[in-house]
């Protein structure tokens, strides 16, 4: 009996191995990569109910940052930057955060995200609802952040004006922008609710505002950077900074001033400090 022909057979399944092997992905189109920044709701709408566990709501006239630097890159190097320092007010509405720069790229996974918050300079200029006396504030202030409000709970109000003189650089942000055609936006977020944490450990930190509220000891409305300072956290349970060793509770909000900035909302940045 002749065997049946096994060669062509095996020709055909090398062949089609060969075909699935060799197939890889369609290359991605080019398209438009933002930067932007945002404060999302909690800045811009107030906190919502239920935010603070003590039960206060907070709400903002401005809330001020001053960017020195931003950019979106691949491999080391940037393909957008930010152009000057700005000062944003990211209390004024944006739905969709306000965009710093874009540009057009080739398609592919942007990962190199970084970004400075430092006090305004000379060549600071206003950007996003911000403006020229806005600009000022913080430059005769040496301010990176200045937060303008008020808190409410019940009957009790309490206004504040606090600017903040703290140099951050954020780098190794968790982010992979993919652009395939169309626009792509990588947010600088900033997660105004960690400002009044009463931990710097996220997972079990709670926010609240009995602590400030209570430094009020004038009893005027208005909680000042004085009575902060004031208030001896030392020993207390929460509020503590660990290696940071805030002693009161101006020092603390200090310390997690830094921690307000995160990447495509709650993704997070490695944190320094700058002009080192």
């Amino acid at each position: 009996m002749q065997r049946p022909a096994l060669i062509p057979l095996l020709v055909t399944l090398a062949l089609g191995c060969a075909s699935d092997d060799t197939r890889s992905e369609a290359p991605r189109q080019p398209g438009t990569l933002a930067l932007t920044i945002t404060g999302g709701d909690f800045i811009q709408s107030g906190s919502p109910e239920g935010a603070f566990a003590d039960g206060w709501t907070v709400t903002y006239d401005r809330f001020l940052v001053s960017l020195a630097s931003a950019s979106v890159g691949v491999g080391g190097q940037a393909v957008v930057t930010l152009d000057l320092p700005r000062v944003l007010d990211l209390a004024k509405p944006s739905a969709d955060g306000v965009e710093l720069a874009s540009a057009e790229v080739e398609g592919g996974t942007f990962t190199d995200v970084g970004y400075r918050i430092a006090p305004a300079s000379g060549a600071t200029q206003p950007a996003s609802g911000a403006t020229a006396a806005d600009v000022d504030d913080m430059r005769q202030g040496g301010y990176s952040v200045l937060v303008e409000g008020k808190a409410v709970k019940g009957a009790i109000t309490k206004s504040f004006r606090w600017g903040f003189t703290t140099d951050t650089v954020y780098t190794a942000c968790e982010t992979e922008a993919q652009v395939d055609g169309g626009r792509t936006a990588v947010a600088i977020t900033i997660q105004a609710d960690h400002l009044y944490h009463d931990s710097l450990e996220p997972l079990s930190a709670d926010v609240r505002f009995d602590l400030m509220a209570g430094a009020d000891k004038d009893n005027d409305g208005k909680v000042t950077q004085a009575e902060l300072t004031a208030v001896d956290i030392r020993g207390a349970t929460q509020y503590q900074s660990g290696d940071a060793g805030a002693e009161d509770l101006w020092a603390y909000l200090n310390v997690a001033v830094p921690t307000l900035g995160h990447i495509d909302g709650e993704g997070h940045c490695a944190a320094a400090p700058g002009g080192q």
